[in-house]
């Protein structure tokens, strides 16, 4: 995956940018304003910091049960239909 992680992030960048404009397409000019200036405050990064650090941790507990899954069925005998 390496090869290719340069056009993976700029998908991704990409992606995301599209699925923002998405989600907040009704949100008025000055409630993004609003919510930047929120961002950018002391509360704001702090809010910020504690949901990455979150949604890290739910990702990295749901990809190591995913695994263990993973094993388990590996591990099964093989089925016929």
């Amino acid at each position: 995956m390496e090869p290719g992680r340069e056009r993976m992030v700029e998908a991704f960048n990409t992606r995301a940018v599209q699925s923002f404009a998405y989600v907040y397409r009704d949100v008025t000019d000055a409630d993004l304003e609003r919510y930047v200036a929120f961002s950018e405050s002391p509360a704001g990064r702090r809010y910020h910091e504690a949901s990455v650090k979150g949604m890290d941790n739910v990702l990295a507990r749901a990809g190591i049960q995913m695994g263990r899954e993973f094993d388990a069925l590996m591990r099964e005998p093989a089925r016929r239909s």
